[in-house]
């Protein structure tokens, strides 16, 4: 069990540090090509704490349900980015709303962390986690039973 939590620990780690290598400390996350009405595109937070790519005030918005662990949400944000962001975000036709869909205690992980950067980075991060799910998710597969029972059991499960 040790080892596995070392394993995820450091692979969280890594993906984290990463990101920060690969974007820059500084850089925000999303970019902040103009709109045609001028206005930059950024992540921002909901009155209701989710996140949101694009104006607040677009005539569309998308609310995306987003499992980490989900191989299909990986696969539909690494097919759709280019196009949502580019059809939708920068045109101000509409915006994207992510919501954390939790199914396990890996998702918990994983959405917590990327809801501790600030909300102008959420989007990078968020990002950065469903692109590389392959490689971050992978040693979870070789966890036993006894390991995921105990994720979800004694003192520090929900």
């Amino acid at each position: 069990m040790k080892r596995a939590f070392a394993n995820l620990a450091a692979t969280v780690t890594l993906a984290i540090a990463a990101t920060f290598t690969l974007t820059g400390a500084t850089k925000p996350a999303a970019t902040k090509a103009a709109s045609p009405a001028g206005a930059p595109v950024i992540g921002t937070v909901t009155p209701e704490g989710h996140h949101l790519l694009g104006s607040p005030k677009a005539p569309l918005r998308l609310v995306q349900f987003v499992s980490y662990t989900c191989p299909h949400c990986a696969q539909f944000e690494v097919e759709s980015e280019t196009q949502l962001k580019l059809g939708l975000v920068t045109t101000n036709k509409g915006a994207v709303e992510v919501r954390n869909f939790v199914r396990d205690p890996i998702d918990v992980t994983v959405a917590l962390i990327t809801n501790c950067v600030p909300a102008n980075r959420f989007f990078q991060l968020h990002t950065a986690f469903m692109r590389a799910q392959p490689q971050w998710i992978g040693p979870l597969a070789t966890s036993t039973p006894a390991q995921r029972q105990r994720w979800t059991t004694g003192p520090f499960a929900s």
